[in-house]
């Protein structure tokens, strides 16, 4: 190639992502809005609304799972048995701790002020998705900080999230910030334990982020995490008067309701069949599993690579919804970066694949076996060209011994 093609081509390079990144921030901007305009015009906010009555439980001393028992069998659940929350209440299957820390996203303040409040935390924590995918696109090629930011924000899932008022953007923000704290010069082991005893407000999602700090024996990380985990349900024992062992009971009997609406591996063998308790318990082992020697083999590469590849596990290792596609950005992210640092065909169609499978909208009714797996071969694909340069870049100290 002569000099003038090495001079062109980069220059071709910015064009075609600067033609990208139009309709990519248009289609983010239109996701916004009609999230944003459902939630606060009362017509969504269905996941907002049961979280705002589990808080107000825990925060009149009642345990919310017993107040639906009760609820449920026509019982009276305190002096107000007529109350909108007794009649309406229905918990989501949520851990002990995360009713302590939820006070954080979803206080018990009059509703209609949590709608603009949960509405604002979201546009606090898609600026800071951005922002980390505009530094990471930056350091891969011109123009690419701000092709990756839009290619997070255009995500479809986002729409979803602040419609149903959901927690999933929030969670992926904390482990972005996890990411970020890297770079921390002071306590960066304890901050990322408390980030991570945070995010497990929605363990579905990150618990599976954890296990690369197992396998770099980053021990301070894991004590913080249980610290703030066990602290966190003994403040919440306390003021329910529920043990905590005693919720995570409830909490997996809760879980039953919703595995079958699985957008993932789950709801589709369950879907053809197969029992619960087998396809449940052989997907959390199976995503351990894989977890757990994918993240020793790949640990000393960095971080954002093991997250890349550990989104696609968490996504289908448990039940998830469409709303929790926003942590594959991950995924996005990382093979994007890669795409932009050695385009060749393969990557570019490989990365156009998986960003299409989280850009394009869909109603829940749309989503037949058929699409499911469709989408999920194409995020395995993803994960292979990461793991596949991902090895190729490893220090020869990263070897799977």
């Amino acid at each position: 190639m002569n000099e003038s093609q090495q001079r062109s081509a980069p220059a071709g390079s910015s064009r075609i992502l600067r033609a990208a990144t139009v309709p990519l921030f248009g289609l983010a901007l239109l996701y916004f809005g009609n999230g944003a305009y459902t939630l606060l015009t009362g017509t969504g906010g269905d996941d907002l609304r049961k979280r705002w009555d589990e808080q107000r439980c825990v925060a009149e001393g009642r345990d919310p799972y017993v107040v639906f028992q009760k609820q449920r069998h026509g019982v009276a659940s305190g002096p107000a048995a007529t109350d909108d929350l007794t009649r309406d209440i229905h918990p989501g299957g949520y851990p002990p701790w995360a009713f302590l820390t939820g006070f954080l996203f979803t206080p018990p303040i009059p509703f209609q002020y949590l709608r603009v409040y949960f509405l604002l935390v979201n546009v606090l924590c898609l600026t800071c998705i951005a922002c980390w995918a505009y530094a990471y696109g930056n350091r891969s090629a011109p123009n690419g900080g701000l092709f990756l930011a839009a290619a997070c924000l255009a995500v479809f899932a986002n729409a979803v999230t602040l419609r149903l008022g959901n927690y999933a953007i929030v969670i992926t923000a904390l482990l972005v910030l996890l990411l970020l704290t890297e770079r921390s010069p002071h306590g960066r082991w304890v901050k990322q334990g408390l980030l991570l005893g945070i995010a497990a407000l929605k363990p579905n999602i990150s618990a599976l982020f954890g296990v690369p700090f197992i396998a770099r024996r980053r021990w301070l990380t894991i004590v913080s995490c249980a610290a703030y985990l066990s602290l966190a349900s003994g403040i919440v024992w306390w003021q329910t008067g529920s043990a905590p062992w005693t919720m995570l009971g409830h909490m997996y009997s809760q879980s039953a309701e919703w595995d079958d609406g699985d957008s993932g591996v789950i709801g589709v063998l369950m879907h053809i069949g197969a029992p619960r308790n087998a396809v449940v318990s052989g997907a959390l082992l199976t995503g351990a599993a894989i977890a757990l020697i994918g993240s020793w083999c790949l640990r000393n590469l960095p971080l954002a690579t093991s997250f890349a590849i550990l989104a696609v596990v968490a996504r289908l290792w448990m039940y998830h919804r469409r709303y929790d596609d926003t942590m594959l950005i991950f995924l996005l992210v990382v093979l994007g970066g890669m795409t932009l640092q050695r385009p060749n065909v393969w990557r570019v169609v490989v990365f156009s694949l998986v960003g299409l499978s989280l850009w394009m909208p869909f109603r829940e009714q749309d989503q037949s076996s058929a699409l499911i797996a469709g989408r999920v071969l194409t995020w395995l694909l993803g994960v292979s060209v990461v793991l596949y340069d991902a090895w190729n870049d490893r220090p020869q100290s990263a070897e799977c011994l």
